[in-house]
């Protein structure tokens, strides 16, 4: 029943404040669309390196310094030719621990480019620095590290029309349904007044209106002539 009576008033808000209802969402959508073509846009790209089963305690923990190596960085600034610093190079990449056995590496850019090459370059780089610390005699056990096939490949993340607009669409609807309930709420002048002038208590006492017919007008008037007359004598 509650719930019938709530649709039943957001119905009659709906009909009564339609064209209110309408020109906020429309604003709202048209705002969100203009909002979401003036963005820059942002690509991401990631690639998830797998460790042989080989196990080591702090081996994960390990490679993660070592992919923000400043060996590493300056050999990716010299494969792609950047004009940066290792630190600030370092700062690009998100490197995040899966499990024991897996790392993620992750960078943003405006173009699809950037974050696609500098996270391909980057383990490139770092396998070819473990190959070279595993080789020789004596030197310390790494892990055997692979990568997801492929390579890196960069995926759109803002702006998304067709998720920005339709939001801003349904932003648009719930302000303009509740802005349109407030106003109908505390909006006295479209509310029925039957009530108020039918109720014997609240209407004002009748008062009798005399009646104005030609004759006792006339007789009115010769009344006050006489006594007019009486006075002068």
């Amino acid at each position: 029943m509650m719930l019938s009576a709530a649709f039943k008033a957001l119905m009659g808000v709906v009909r009564q404040r339609w064209r209110w209802i309408l020109t906020v969402t429309v604003l709202a959508t048209v705002t969100g669309a203009v909002v979401t073509s003036q963005q820059t846009p942002l690509y991401s790209a990631q690639m998830t390196l797998y460790m042989s089963a080989v196990s080591r305690p702090g081996d994960v923990q390990l490679y993660r310094r070592m992919l923000v190596d400043d060996r590493v960085m300056r050999a990716v600034i010299d494969k792609l030719h950047l004009d940066t610093t290792p630190a600030a190079l370092a700062a690009e990449y998100r490197i995040t621990v899966g499990s024991d056995r897996e790392l993620t590496v992750a960078a943003q850019g405006s173009s699809a480019a950037k974050p696609r090459d500098l996270v391909n370059a980057l383990t490139t780089e770092f396998i070819r620095l473990l190959r070279e610390l595993t080789t020789g005699a004596g030197r310390p056990p790494y892990r055997t590290v692979t990568h997801t096939p492929g390579g890196a490949r960069a995926t759109r993340v803002s702006p998304q029309p067709a998720r920005d607009v339709p939001a801003s669409m349904a932003l648009g609807l719930v302000l303009g349904l509740t802005s349109a309930a407030v106003r109908s709420h505390f909006d006295t002048t479209s509310r029925p007044t039957d009530h108020i002038d039918n109720d014997p208590a609240t209407s004002p006492p009748s008062v009798p209106i005399p009646s104005l017919r030609p004759a006792s007008v006339v007789k009115g008037v010769a009344r006050v002539a006489a006594t007019n007359e009486r006075t002068r004598k």
